[in-house]
């Protein structure tokens, strides 16, 4: 093999190698995401273009691979997918797997117990240049014995598609003697001299200036920017946590102007139940505060009010066979539109062959008549408006 060829051998060799790279992170990432049919189709895309590549035999082959990709990314798995949606019940309302909407449950539903420890609470900001920045400590008073708290600003756990904080959690730190730690640095309260707290200074450095708190008048015209910065993109999905490991949440009876005790709403329990005459034992969602059981039905989960009333908590992406297919013709309200679209579909491609054979046969037999003249005009006029605009995208 001579040297300029043993060149290109190496540099294809670097291609195919980055290649596959991008390709096996692509399969661990939909892997994880949990999409199997992207998967799968990526998994056999990266064989079959090993496989050209590697092998000699596969030579002629190699020209095809850029269209082997388009067609497997923008037709197969497209044509696979829609295939595969058809027989789920996938649409508004049924959005998320199951193990997704469990995992929803468990993390985005709380409720306020019967007697509520609750919290007043103040805002400490560190400033740039004198400007108000994001990063701050939430100063929380208990209402029952008094006893201060300090909270770091909470850690994003969880965002939703437009990229908003649906979850961000912080531990709470008690304040003794005017002093507290949160990991390795230490923090000290700066009082007034008629004992307000005016500030919260760092050993490393750092000085949070006291900014807003709901029960301080004197800092409303701070309230825009606690609105919009502080409890618009941090507190309002914060969960803090307390030495008693409760979750310490802003209380929506106090209309936010208070921090109160909440509890999870929903949990997971092991319940037995009986199947053929044989005991199974079934991990089953229950709702913490009543006590009863969800109903999982048609792709819903479903919780039991008060009064014994079913409603729906929340929906996942589930297999209902042909039912869609049936509602095409049960449903009035899909078959009506469904039928007038299908029709239109068919009459529009039929009408459109029929009419451009016609017109084009009557076009045809008129310019080829003997007795017509100025027939090379008539064609050339004819041709221009589709040659010229080909011509010109050319």
């Amino acid at each position: 093999m001579s040297g300029r060829r043993f060149v290109i051998f190496l540099f294809s060799l670097a291609i195919l190698a980055v290649f596959n790279a991008f390709s096996l992170w692509s399969i661990y990432l939909l892997y994880a995401d949990g999409n199997f049919g992207l998967m799968v189709t990526m998994v056999v895309l990266t064989l079959l273009i090993d496989i050209i590549a590697l092998n000699p035999k596969g030579y002629p082959y190699r020209y095809m691979i850029p269209a082997m990709i388009l067609l497997f990314i923008l037709t197969l798995y497209p044509m696979y997918y829609t295939f595969r949606t058809a027989f789920t019940n996938y649409g508004t309302g049924h959005l998320f797997t199951r193990q997704q909407s469990i995992q929803k449950l468990l993390s985005d539903y709380f409720y306020i117990p019967e007697s509520p420890e609750e919290f007043e609470f103040s805002i400490f900001i560190e400033l740039d240049n004198y400007n108000p920045t994001d990063r701050f400590i939430t100063l929380l008073t208990s209402r029952d014995d008094g006893s201060l708290f300090a909270a770091p600003r909470p850690q994003a756990i969880s965002r939703d598609a437009a990229g908003n904080i649906t979850l961000a959690t912080a531990k709470m730190f008690e304040v003794s003697g005017d002093s507290f730690s949160i990991g390795s640095v230490n923090y000290t309260l700066s009082r007034s001299p008629d004992d307000r707290i005016l500030a919260i200074r760092a050993d490393s450095g750092e000085r949070f200036i006291y900014f807003y708190s709901p029960q301080d008048s004197s800092t409303r015209p701070n309230a825009p920017f606690y609105f919009s910065e502080i409890r618009g993109i941090w507190l309002r999905n914060a969960e803090f946590t307390n030495s008693e490991g409760n979750q310490v949440r802003l209380f929506p009876n106090s209309l936010y102007t208070t921090f109160a005790t909440t509890e999870r709403k929903y949990a997971l329990r092991a319940e037995t139940t009986f199947s053929a005459g044989r005991a199974v034992q079934e991990t089953v969602v229950y709702n913490r505060q009543s006590g009863r059981t969800l109903l999982e039905e048609g792709g819903f989960f479903y919780d039991i009010d008060a009064n014994g009333n079913e409603f729906i908590v929340e929906g996942y992406i589930s297999d209902v066979g042909f039912w869609n297919f049936v509602r095409m013709f049960q449903d009035p309200k899909i078959r009506g539109p469904f039928f007038q679209v299908f029709g239109w579909t068919f009459t529009w491609a039929g009408l459109s062959v029929l009419f451009s054979f016609v017109i084009g046969l009557a076009l045809a037999i008129t310019l080829n008549d003997q007795r017509l003249k100025g027939k090379k005009i008539y064609r050339t006029l004819l041709i221009i408006p589709w040659a010229v605009p080909a011509f010109i995208s050319a």
